[in-house]
């Protein structure tokens, strides 16, 4: 593992740039450990300090600034299309309004030790795949959208989107996490 500070962050099939220096690691993850009120406001920078941050630069040089330009969002809160090998922990819509987030955390951190590791025993990053990000995402959405936060100007909105909130309970979460639905991958 290589925890160094990461200046510009790009991928390649070769694994991951740096500044444009090809790296031969094939997964990057975000562990900002941000409040939610400045992880909301940075959404679409990676941030470290006010000062330093980094855009994170997916398949044929999408930005991930570009792809949360109407608000964040992430299969399972943790993966985006076109990002292979990247991955949030407490990223979008997984933020609780009555729970500890560490349950949360935890099966997040859980669903990525599975990918990485086949992953690693492959030789090759994984990537969701777009229909199953953007069926996820509408669940979310669509249940969201009858919840108190639908209904309120805050940081929970970002634009049309509530880009922070799980509309479910953590045992949910826990349970769709469990295990890694391989067919919503592709390498």
């Amino acid at each position: 593992m290589n925890s160094a500070t990461i200046q510009q962050c790009g991928t390649t099939a070769q694994g991951l740039l740096d500044a444009g220096i090809a790296n031969k690691q094939t997964m990057l993850g975000s562990f900002t450990g941000d409040t939610a009120m400045v992880f909301e406001e940075s959404f679409t920078k990676f941030q470290h300090t006010q000062q330093d941050t980094i855009e994170v630069t997916g398949r044929g040089g999408r930005l991930l600034s570009q792809e949360w330009a109407d608000g964040a969002w992430a299969h399972l809160g943790i993966s985006v299309p076109g990002f292979p090998g990247y991955f949030r922990v407490y990223g979008p819509n997984t933020n609780l309004g009555g729970s500890s987030i560490i349950g949360m955390m935890e099966a997040q951190a859980d669903w990525i030790a599975q990918v990485v590791a086949r992953a690693l025993r492959e030789g090759r990053p994984y990537d969701v795949r777009p229909d199953a990000a953007t069926t996820y995402d509408a669940e979310v959405q669509r249940r969201l959208s009858s919840s108190a936060w639908s209904t309120c100007g805050s940081w929970y909105n970002d634009g049309g989107r509530i880009t922070t909130n799980w509309p479910g309970r953590v045992a949910e979460y826990q349970h769709r996490t469990a295990r890694v639905h391989w067919s919503d991958l592709e390498p």
